[in-house]
């Protein structure tokens, strides 16, 4: 039998498997057979015996559990993306040998990042919470960037 923390590297490894699979947008039959393999082995060559399968409750839980994680690291890597953008853009506007309309371009797509930013607070509700510190930096620093702009053309 199985100890707890070896249960869970199990379920890790078969999750991570799902994961991969949904990934490839295999079909949820074939990765159920492919799940009841994983738990269960090979079926003998020389017995008649029907391949067992992994309980329909358990095989959902474990589809859905793939699934938030998928979710959770591509809402990872948009964030590592927005934040590397914006950093992008503000050190090309910072740069006093750029090219005007270079600098144009990048307060083009800082103020579209922007946009980008408060459509997802709106929708989401990203950054409402203290839980999400990477969407308050990012808040804060555009907040900053357009406050700065406005007091610098009011002049």
């Amino acid at each position: 039998m199985l100890m707890s923390a070896e249960k869970s590297v199990v379920l890790d490894t078969i999750i991570e498997f799902v994961m991969e699979q949904l990934a490839y947008r295999v079909r949820k039959f074939e990765l159920k057979r492919l799940v009841s393999l994983l738990v269960y082995g090979p079926r003998p060559d020389n017995e008649n015996v029907p391949l067992k399968d992994v309980d329909q409750s358990v095989f959902e839980n474990v589809c859905s559990k793939a699934r938030e994680l998928m979710i959770s690291r591509i809402a990872v890597a948009q964030k590592d993306a927005l934040i590397d953008s914006i950093s992008f853009y503000e050190s090309v506007l910072a740069k006093p040998h750029v090219e005007e309309r270079t600098k144009i371009r990048a307060q083009e797509n800082l103020d579209k990042l922007h946009q980008l930013v408060q459509i997802r607070v709106k929708m989401d509700g990203i950054g409402s919470g203290d839980d999400d510190a990477t969407a308050k930096a990012i808040r804060e620093k555009l907040i900053e960037r357009f406050t700065s702009e406005k007091g610098s053309s009011n002049e």
